[in-house]
């Protein structure tokens, strides 16, 4: 999603540079930033957070490490030279718990830091979260080591932190320790443990209550520095501990003339209080298992920041989209309304439902005013519609449900109302208010717009609305021929599915002063399927119009927004979920590798405003975790391994039935391996399924609790695999085409099959055609039909023989950096920019 943050280049103000004579065009950074020992980070600067559900304010854990809160920043250097750390490379600890961990070595000496919220007494210590740091030096040599680290704090680094700070700081303030306390202006920055050496600023021992002007201290310069300096023996390790409120308090005798600093006891059982917190959170109600550990990582990992993008503001708790985003957008809420849902935490979706009945309109119409900025204009109304309603279906909650059907109501029948009252009989045209940027009747309005309608008629049959179900049946009837006839001219015109339904205006014709490449983006115009099956899965015009959006729009693998100007990493799930769920499944899960290649270490995504091919940092305005981001990727993994599907998006209850493991990676099938889904939530009920791999096939173990019956059960078979035999529940049953399906009391399909190698093991030169088959920016849309900007694809002999090994994500990520790496030597070779990652100086 774009929503018009200022676009300027990412300057070179807070990096190192090598720049050489030629400093124009792109600029790309240093492959050797990536160490292959470490977990991934596709982001050479990225932010993560950490805090608890509904903090105010979010916490960010920046690439060097440190803890920035906008009140003030805690960093850590070490070292006797105090070298500031760089960390952009850390995980979160387990792969998903929100505790960020990190290590590196120098000079024989592995340094570790640790850092994360506390979840003691969540629902009130989420307004002030506290924040935990353990800093640890571990002597790897085997003789007698000096070893120097420690912590301070400063303003802001000012490099990617996103928001200045609140409270800037000026010539009178006054800073000082006082038993193990270092405060600014008697509020407490941070607490730290034993006796290690204090410094006003850097280089300078304190000697007492100093002020800014004494130091000339600005908002970026290192004050209250702790150096521990240790002797360590020969695998010795030493560890200092700090504290840090998120909002700075008053300084009194509990927490001065007492004060023992931060003890490992404390740390440790703050850390054992939020492990088991977040464990109880994200697994204790529904749980998958997939043997791959960036896949199995990064559901769990999303979720987590999911949550941690939810805030309080003046008491009233609602979902917001993460760090660049902190409002709530009705076109990401439909993401993560059904993220809560189908993971089992459908009480964080009821937090939610005062902001739409807030912006309900006396017409019945939802608006999206973070979206619109307050206009009342059409642009998320079916989301808003399909969330509610479908919320109460899955839930299966009538009871509950009842207070809600005046807003139900109300959005179904200002849909009807619409169809009604316009010649064309869709929804009402809008303006280019951002996703699409058209001046028309929106695609995806329509295609939402129906799934809302039909969601409606779901929750009033839920709720013995028999008689207002019928009435609504008959108006989908005829708005459904409105859309699929609109669809149709669409096509005849254009060729696939368009960002706009019949004609439609683009460029400065729709907006004053934005060209072509401005306008006229894919976004949620292939939605065809998935979750609206507006079209049939086997309409090729699905696939076709997918393949087109792939050619025009991929670069790096992933999406684009703006013609290839800039990444955009999350949409590229809505062509993923079609590909997943029409069948396509070999480039359903090369998007997902893509997608996850562009995460950070800790699963963060971004959303936008990076070029492809270059310095792999955002535009400091709009840095990850993106909250839809995270949505969209729980759900794409939920999806995959289990999936409501059928009976015209469950309009007709006798189609309606569940697809288990819709993907399975080549990389999954080694004997022994296994995939489960534990408890998931469906709309029939609860379904839990272990299929476990054999040498020749599979074994799958299914228990379902259905409070409805699903109609069928079904298995897609993989795309490198033939079936030889089935056996379900112990009864041969003849194969027949690429899915198996048995019905819900089936309690195990045995599976026989023999797999193709070639189909396997081809993911690596594949990858590096896509990455060659690319558009540059297309500023003329034109040149999209002439080819204008495109590679010339190709791959070479020694390529095609390299890393034939199963599709995974390592294999990806093997493509890309091969890739990166071919492209960074010619730009090197003509003298392009080149940026090193280097962290803020103390």
């Amino acid at each position: 999603m774009k929503k018009f943050v200022l676009l300027f280049a990412l300057t070179l103000l807070f990096s190192c540079l090598n720049i050489s004579t030629d400093i124009t065009g792109l600029s790309m950074v240093e492959p050797s930033i990536d160490n292959p020992e470490k977990p991934w980070s596709y982001g050479a600067r990225s932010t993560t957070v950490i805090g608890l559900p509904f903090a105010p304010e979010p916490v960010q854990v920046t690439y060097d490490g440190a803890i920035y809160t906008r009140y003030a920043e805690l960093a850590f250097f070490y070292g006797k030279e105090k070298s500031p750390v760089i960390m952009r490379q850390r995980n979160f600890k387990e792969g998903w718990m929100p505790i960020v961990q990190g290590s590196w070595v120098a000079d024989g000496v592995e340094y570790s830091l640790e850092l994360f919220s506390s979840a003691q007494n969540p629902d009130s210590s989420c307004l002030n979260t506290v924040q935990y740091a353990k800093f640890s030096a571990k002597n790897l040599s085997d003789s007698p080591k000096s070893v120097s680290f420690g912590g301070f704090a400063r303003g802001s680094g000012g490099d990617y932190r996103l928001g200045g700070l609140k409270e800037p700081i000026s010539a009178g303030d006054s800073f000082a320790f006082d038993n193990n306390i270092f405060s600014r202006n008697g509020k407490a920055i941070f607490t730290y443990s034993g006796e290690p050496s204090l410094e006003a600023v850097n280089g300078s021992t304190y000697n007492g209550q100093f002020s800014a002007g004494d130091f000339g201290v600005k908002d970026s310069t290192a004050t209250g520095l702790v150096v521990y300096s240790k002797q360590l023996g020969a695998g010795q390790e030493s560890s200092a501990f700090f504290k840090m409120e998120r909002i700075p308090q008053p300084l009194d005798s509990n927490n001065t003339a007492q004060n023992l600093g931060v003890t490992a006891d404390e740390f440790a059982r703050h850390l054992a209080i939020t492990e088991d917190y977040w464990k109880s959170l994200i697994t204790s109600e529904v749980n998958f298992q997939i043997p791959e550990q960036r896949v199995n990582d990064t559901w769990k990992a999303s979720m987590v920041h999911l949550l941690l993008a939810t805030r309080t503001q003046n008491g009233v708790r609602r979902q917001g989209s993460g760090l660049p985003y902190d409002s709530l957008f009705l076109n990401d809420f439909v993401d993560m309304r059904m993220a809560y849902d189908v993971y089992g935490l459908p009480g964080m979706v009821k937090e939610n439902f005062h902001w739409l009945v807030k912006n309900q309109l006396e017409d019945g119409m939802f608006i999206d005013v973070s979206l619109s900025h307050g206009s009342p204009i059409l642009a998320s109304h079916g989301q808003a519609l399909y969330s509610l309603s479908h919320h109460f279906v899955i839930t299966n909650g009538s009871d509950s449900a009842k207070q809600y059907l005046s807003l139900v109501k109300g959005g179904a029948e200002w849909i009807i109302s619409e169809h009604r009252k316009n010649p064309n009989g869709l929804l009402r045209p809008s303006i280019p208010y951002d996703n699409e940027m058209i001046k028309g009747c929106y695609t995806s309005h329509n295609l939402w717009g129906l799934l809302g309608l039909r969601s409606a008629i779901r929750f009033a049959r839920l709720i013995g609305e028999e008689d207002l179900a019928a009435k609504w049946e008959i108006a989908e009837k005829s708005y459904s021929k409105a859309v699929h006839d609109a669809l149709d001219r669409t096509w005849e015109q254009k060729g696939y599915f368009a960002p706009g339904l019949d004609s439609y205006i683009t460029g400065p014709a729709a907006r004053a002063g934005f060209a072509h490449y401005r306008t006229d983006q894919e976004w949620e115009n292939n939605m065809l399927f998935y979750p609206s099956e507006v079209l049939t899965k086997d309409d090729q015009r699905i696939f076709v119009t997918l393949e087109k959006i792939r050619k025009m729009k991929y670069r790096e693998g992933i999406m684009t927004y703006r013609n290839g100007q800039h990444l955009h990493q999350y949409i590229t799930l809505n062509q993923a979920h079609q590909y997943m769920a029409i069948g396509q499944q070999e480039q359903a899960l090369m998007d997902l590798y893509s997608v996850l290649l562009h995460n950070g270490s800790t699963h963060e995504g971004f959303e936008n405003l990076i070029e492809p091919w270059g310095n792999r940092t955002a535009d400091p305005s709009c840095p990850p975790p993106h909250g839809w981001a995270a949505a969209k990727t729980a759900l794409f993994i939920r999806n995959m391994m289990v999936r409501e599907e059928g009976g015209s998006a469950g309009l007709d209850a006798s189609g309606r039935g569940i697809v288990l493991f819709s993907l399975i990676s080549p990389s999954w099938v080694d004997a022994g391996k296994v995939l489960a889904v534990e408890n998931a939530v469906v709309e029939h009920g609860r379904l839990s399924a272990t299929l476990k791999f054999r040498e020749d096939g599979f074994t799958a173990d299914l228990s379902g609790k259905f409070h409805t019956q699903p109609a069928w059960i079904a298995i897609p078979v993989p795309w490198f695999a033939t079936v030889n035999e089935i056996k379900v529940d112990g009864k041969v049953v003849a194969p027949a085409g690429r899915e198996i399906k048995f019905l819900p009391d089936t309690k195990r399909v045995e599976v026989t099959w023999s797999l193709d190698s070639s189909k396997m093991n081809s993911g690596f030169a594949k990858m590096l055609l896509n990455y060659r088959s690319e558009f540059t920016f297309v500023e003329n849309p034109g040149d999209y039909e002439t080819g204008k900007g495109r590679m010339e694809p190709f791959v070479t002999d020694e390529e095609k023989t390299m890393y034939l090994e199963p599709l995974s994500f390592e294999l990806v990520k093997k493509a890309f950096v091969h890739e990166f790496n071919r492209r960074f030597q010619i730009h090197s070779q003509k003298g392009g920019r080149i940026v090193k990652v280097c962290p803020p100086r103390i």
